[in-house]
């Protein structure tokens, strides 16, 4: 029991730092592909450590339910993390698996929209509604493709990629919106909402949210590569991940932000019908 609950830290921690570590990856990989030096690798570290260490700034529109937003974001995927099958341990071992993390992913969108919403700034409520509706847009190809590798069989060693391409470009569309990265990064536009959901958060709140990111980012790269690129042993599985932050980092510089009608076009008239296909394909093969 002991070993276990150890365990369970260590794969937080490992999550955690790795998360924190392919933000800034991600960084500087997209300075590099813009010609530009960028911040150093361990700068998402730094924030986190002076997010903490500074006064929590309390606006007098601010609801006491505030604090659930971070918490709850927070909670939820670290909640992933425990169900994630990495280097073999923990798999999905009943489709209720795959139910929870649906349903946590969902749980760390609301995080935001409650922040939002309760930080009673009028740039926090805009980016609370422009969440949930992007989420009502990747939610549909996000879950049809989640369910094409997993809704018969499913192995950890097997590369769906090739089996289910379709399924994993979608999926990858689906994660990108997802994170809200460009081209969808509508809900944190700096140019319309300054920082939308975050804009009167400061302190241990905003570096919660921070935290909560970071265990997403690791959690959806691990998906990635436990669904469709054959999972692997420890190193090849965070070289995998590697590969999906590099995808993800090219897609983030190369296209402009698109509007929010644009944006559920490419979920619903693009992602889900590709996710689709490869589904009915499974069903008929089955």
């Amino acid at each position: 029991m002991l070993s276990n609950i150890i365990f369970l830290v260590l794969k937080v921690f490992f999550a955690g730092f790795f998360g924190l570590l392919f933000m800034g990856l991600m960084r500087k990989l997209a300075a590099r592909f813009q010609h530009r030096i960028g911040p150093p690798i361990w700068q998402p570290f730094l924030d986190v450590a002076k997010l903490f260490s500074k006064e929590n700034i309390k606006s007098k529109r601010e609801s006491p339910y505030l604090i659930w937003g971070p918490v709850i974001s927070l909670t939820a995927y670290i909640s992933i993390i425990l169900l994630l099958p990495i280097s073999g341990f923990f798999t999905f071992s009943f489709y209720g698996s795959i139910i929870y993390v649906i349903y946590l992913f969902l749980m760390g969108v609301a995080g935001y929209v409650i922040a939002g919403f309760a930080s009673g700034n009028p740039y926090g409520g805009i980016g609370s509604s422009r969440e949930l509706v992007q989420a009502f847009g990747f939610e549909l190809p996000f879950i049809t493709a989640l369910l094409v590798p997993t809704v018969f069989s499913f192995s950890l060693t097997t590369g769906y990629f090739f089996l289910y391409p379709l399924a994993f470009l979608a999926f990858l569309i689906a994660v990108q919106g997802e994170l809200a990265l460009p081209p969808f990064h509508i809900p944190h536009a700096e140019q319309e909402l300054v920082a939308g959901v975050f804009t009167e958060l400061s302190g241990y709140k905003l570096g919660m949210f921070e935290l909560a990111y970071a265990f997403k980012l690791f959690a959806l790269s691990a998906l990635v590569t436990i669904l469709f690129l054959g999972g692997g042993t420890f190193w090849i599985f965070l070289g995998k991940c590697f590969i999906v932050i590099i995808v993800l980092t090219l897609v983030r510089v190369l296209f402009a932000r698109m509007t929010i009608d644009q944006c559920l076009r490419v979920f619903w008239l693009v992602a889900a019908p590709l996710a689709l296909l490869d589904l009915i394909r499974v069903l008929l093969i089955a």
